[in-house]
């Protein structure tokens, strides 16, 4: 199915039922007086352990149900502060989020894997506005506040300098995998899997020629690419040095060598399919100065990022010791083991 199946697996809000201030059986927990309840932690279980080989059981099982209603307990805190603030989704910004993760599957491809998931439109767009809804805390709450300052990165390009020195050559480069095995899992936006050696070869060529009239590489990668690993990146693989080209895509060197940045190579045939290669930018050896706009980019996006986790994590902890918390699935348990209250 076209971007649905992914969706449904990594959205991250999980749904939680409406009740009274009292314990009831359906409820999990309750939050503030809101419940969560029993089936939607069991909704959520199922969805995390349907693809694993050996699913938990007895205590992993429970162990694994405590994990996940500790995850709902805060997203239901973080969520109640969120509609406190007013920063509910409007529509035009559901229906943006809705269609995205449509993708391009039919009616009959949606209906489906809806079904297959124990899921109906509503419960989609109801999750879509929670989630929404927390995007928007994060953003006005924790992103907006996170500032790095010019005396923060000096001081860690200062204390991380060998981190920025540049050995040997490096090429960055981004690619596009094409294989004809058809039990290879894809993540690309389309689904789109070759199935045989000639849908291989036939696509291979389509995307070539696409690029050759001037489709951008990285958005054909995230659409078509079947390498699970870097279509949601554009096929980006980062800088590798010449060492590294040498021992793993030795029949490119040389052509790498003579190609300008920007530039694609003809298809590459693989053992495992076929391959398409951009050259994005080439890094000579030396040291890299703090004004390189790379270095500026990774020292400013390592520490914001650093700052944001650390703000996430004492805000939710803060909204939560604010809370009203029960959880009944944890008080179960220790009755069952007859621990001290």
């Amino acid at each position: 199915m076209k971007n649905i199946l992914a969706g449904l697996i990594l959205i991250s809000a999980v749904m939680a039922g409406c009740g009274g201030s009292s314990r009831t059986p359906e409820a999990a927990a309750q939050v503030n007086g809101k419940a969560i309840l029993r089936a939607d932690v069991e909704r959520q279980f199922t969805l995390r352990t349907q693809d694993m080989p050996e699913k938990p059981q007895g205590d992993a099982a429970t162990l694994a149900r405590l994990e996940i209603l500790r995850e709902m307990i805060v997203e239901e805190i973080m969520l109640q502060k969120a509609e406190d603030l007013q920063l509910a989704p409007t529509d035009t910004e559901l229906e943006a989020e809705f269609k995205l993760l449509r993708g391009e599957s039919t009616d009959e491809e949606f209906q489906k894997t809806m079904t297959e998931r124990g899921w109906t439109e509503m419960d989609l767009r109801n999750e879509m506005r929670r989630n929404l809804s927390m995007q928007k805390l994060v953003q006005s709450q924790l992103s907006a506040k996170v500032q790095v300052t010019p005396e923060e990165m000096s001081k860690f390009y200062e204390e991380n300098k060998a981190r920025f020195n540049v050995a040997e050559m490096e090429y960055r480069l981004a690619h596009i995998i094409v294989t004809p095995n058809p039990e290879m899992p894809v993540t690309n936006l389309r689904n789109d899997k070759a199935k045989t050696a000639d849908e291989a070869t036939k696509k291979i060529q389509m995307i070539v020629d696409r690029v050759k009239a001037g489709d951008d590489f990285q958005q054909l990668a995230r659409e078509y690419s079947e390498d699970p690993q870097t279509a949601g990146q554009g096929g980006d693989l980062g800088f590798l040095p010449v060492s590294a080209v040498d021992q793993y895509l030795p029949r490119v060197r040389q052509e790498l060598e003579k190609m300008k940045v920007g530039d694609t190579t003809q298809v590459i045939q693989t053992s495992g399919g076929y391959m398409v290669l951009k050259l994005v930018a080439r890094r000579d050896p030396g040291q890299l100065e703090l004004d390189n706009p790379e270095v500026d980019q990774t020292i400013r996006q390592e520490l914001g990022n650093r700052k944001q986790q650390l703000l996430s994590t004492a805000y939710s902890e803060y909204l939560r010791n604010q809370a009203d918390v029960q959880n009944y699935l944890a008080e179960d348990e220790v009755n069952r083991f007859q621990l001290a209250k």
